[in-house]
């Protein structure tokens, strides 16, 4: 403003909002995969219930919610009180589609980025981990693009969880391969979670 008045910027050309100012509300920002992968659907009725008994507790912050189903990446919440936020909940109702995990990750960080991070913020991820390779990518490289996106969620420093359901026998180490040296707490799920439990 102080530029503006005396003149700084005049022919300085289009000028647009970066990002804005850090909120000084509580802000909730989950990653929900219902994507067509290994005992999703088992996983989606029990994910619903957990962000379902967070937005329960919270209910002076506002959440954002960020869903892949049927191959397609959406926002079905954003800046939400929790009533919106479990209606939005209660539209999903079957896991389907290809596990465009990273792309999806990555929407969920730029809308963080243009909310204005702000270190109230928590981020929860519930899913199985098992992103749909690129054409002509290895797993290991997989694994190697969606530890670098969630390297780049991680760095404004808010508290990160990563819940996902149990993993088959040749499965088990990839999510805590996945989360090695990245300041993500993980969390197994499975059957109802626990009356009482928080994020």
């Amino acid at each position: 403003m102080v530029s503006l008045k005396n003149g700084w910027l005049d022919n300085a050309g289009p000028m647009r909002l970066r990002h804005r100012r850090p909120s000084a509300k509580e802000n909730f920002w989950f990653f929900l995969d219902a994507s067509r992968s290994t005992g999703m659907n088992r996983f989606l009725n029990v994910a619903r219930d957990v962000l379902a008994g967070v937005s329960s507790h919270k209910k002076a912050g506002r959440s954002h919610l960020i869903v892949l189903v049927a191959g397609e990446i959406r926002w079905v919440a954003r800046n939400a009180s929790p009533k919106a936020f479990l209606n939005a909940l209660e539209q999903l109702r079957e896991a389907s589609g290809k596990s465009l995990i990273v792309e999806a990750i990555a929407r969920l960080h730029r809308g963080r980025l243009r909310n204005g991070s702000s270190p109230k913020d928590r981020v929860v991820i519930l899913s199985d981990g098992l992103a749909s390779p690129a054409p002509g990518e290895k797993p290991s490289e997989t694994l190697i693009r969606l530890r670098h996106m969630l390297r780049r969620l991680t760095r404004p420093g808010a508290p990160c969880a990563w819940l996902h359901p149990a993993a088959e026998r040749g499965l088990k180490r990839w999510i805590p391969e996945l989360l090695r040296g990245l300041p993500v707490a993980r969390f197994e799920i499975s059957g109802h979670p626990a009356k009482g439990a928080s994020l």
